[in-house]
């Protein structure tokens, strides 16, 4: 059984893991009803582009860092090394962006015809690489709190961005009306205060520097994480590209609201993953004759489990509160297509099986092929699809894509790690729940109840959770009970 302990760090690392990525979640209330669509579409362009400018910035150091972490945590002068000529390297490689974006701004507009107006491009494209460069360095230290177990420092760190990046958006929004100068420099102050604290952080504790080590060694893992990351990003921002191409971008906009409104998902799956990543990554380093495997199976078990609650959880409650902060009838389909972007997070943890042994035994070279192969079906079902469809299109499209996605990294990735997993609860379990979602969703719309759809996936994950895991939650819940009524005891002894 986990400890008692281990869920209060798991709980401190999943909150301080939601953090980082909430503002965008809480200020949709502000984006909607002060922006207009058309705005609201450019600024997740640019949002895009901050997105793309980090991960080449970064050099894939934030992910490296989960890895060389535990090859030089026993030498801290190694580690130090390590850290310091990382951050370098990635201020270095910003300063070089920061001068192709001054001196060939509006090529690259040319080369991707966006639907963004010319006049601001050069002046917003700076601002987005300067976030980039500070959201850079904030990564590989928030991943070094996560393999140093630091639950506490990680809070607070992640919740002075965290505030910042919500007061100064907000300011942003309202000194510069009708204009997303306001929300594009509010992240960069938060960010850039962040970094100032952090920077200084990291030269308290990692002062010491050998000038034998050679970070270049290294790049050998760095080259195909920077390549993945990309690919990463293309496959994630596919479908937009191709709705920039056939719409417009206030319909671009709306479907990015739509996924905003499940990043809740998103946010707590990903937060809890980080918090059990430790873990994983423990067990990956144990000797194969002694690895625990029935460990690692339990693990991402518990994780789709809690994955399809969240969805249920999500589809129900999130279309009954949201409308009562964003008023804006523009944006009135995102509510709409909001319940099928939910149920295309279902198979989320099923393709991570494959890539987080491969990223830690660093076989990072065959990840790139993995994603190559599911952005290329991912661009054809959106290319086909958006034309018949329109903005469901897109829909139909990630929807359709995640079990592609998932056969290619089964099929792909088992000849490098695997485990006896229950495939039932990894694969059929989320699958079977998607599908019966969907048949509800369309069975019930023409009846004009969505609330009432939506009230009846959610009773389906939680049925569906409770038959499949009943032979685990029913003793996770006795052990659970049993340690409460010791402490409450301990506590009213002492």
């Amino acid at each position: 059984m986990i400890k008692i302990s281990t869920l209060k760090n798991s709980a401190i690392f999943s909150l301080a893991g939601i953090l980082p990525l909430l503002p965008g979640f809480i200020l949709l209330p502000f984006y909607t009803n002060l922006l207009s669509p058309d705005l609201n579409g450019q600024f997740s362009i640019y949002l895009g582009m901050t997105l793309v400018a980090q991960i080449l910035i970064s050099f894939g150091f934030d992910s490296a860092i989960h890895v060389f972490y535990h090859e030089y945590k026993n030498n801290h002068l190694l580690l130090s090394t390590y850290i310091n000529k990382s951050i370098k390297i990635v201020l270095l490689i910003g300063i070089i962006f920061i001068i192709i974006t001054f001196l060939g701004g509006y090529f690259f507009l040319d080369i991707l015809h966006f639907s963004i107006p010319i006049k601001h491009f050069k002046f917003y494209s700076l601002i987005c690489i300067s976030t980039a460069i500070c959201t850079s360095v904030l990564k590989i230290y928030g991943n070094l709190l996560i393999q140093k177990v630091k639950a506490w420092k990680y809070l607070i760190t992640n919740l002075l961005n965290f505030l910042l990046s919500i007061l100064f958006s907000i300011i942003g929004l309202f000194i510069f009306s009708n204009s997303i100068l306001g929300p594009l420099l509010g992240r960069l102050l938060a960010f850039g205060i962040s970094f100032i604290v952090i920077f200084v952080s990291l030269k308290k504790e990692y002062n010491e520097y050998s000038k034998d080590y050679t970070i270049s060694d290294t790049f050998s893992f760095n080259y195909p994480v920077v390549l993945n990351n990309l690919l990463t990003w293309l496959f994630q921002n596919a479908d937009r590209y191709v709705i920039l191409i056939f719409l417009t971008t206030a319909s671009l906009a709306i479907y990015d609201i739509s996924l905003k409104m499940a990043l809740l998902i998103e946010f707590i799956s990903t937060a809890i993953f980080l918090t059990f990543n430790s873990k994983l990554y423990c067990i990956y380093s144990q000797p194969k004759e002694t690895r625990e495997i029935k460990e690692l199976s339990k693990i991402y078990h518990s994780l789709t489990a809690v994955q399809i609650l969240l969805i249920g959880l999500n589809i129900f409650f999130i279309p009954l509160l949201i409308p009562y902060f964003i008023t804006n009838k523009d944006y009135s389909i995102s509510f709409e297509i909001f319940p099928l972007i939910g149920l295309s997070y279902a198979l989320n943890f099923f393709p991570n099986m494959y890539v987080n042994p491969l990223v830690f035994f660093k076989k990072t070279s065959v990840i790139p092929i993995m994603y190559s192969i599911c952005f290329i079906t991912k661009i054809g079902l959106c290319w086909v699809l958006i034309q018949k469809f329109q903005l469901y299109g897109a829909v139909f499209a990630l929807i359709l894509n995640r079990p592609i996605e998932c056969f290619i990294y089964y099929l792909i990735g088992k000849s490098y790690f695997s485990f006896p997993y229950n495939p039932f609860k990894m694969f059929v379990l989320p699958f079977v729940y998607a599908l019966i979602s969907l048949a509800l969703y369309y069975a019930f719309k023409s009846y004009n109840s969505p609330n009432f759809t939506n009230f009846l996936i959610m009773m389906i994950s939680f049925s569906l959770v409770f038959l499949t895991f009943s032979k685990e939650i029913k003793p996770l819940l006795h052990y659970y009970y049993i340690e409460f009524n010791k402490k409450i005891k301990k506590n009213n002894l002492s």
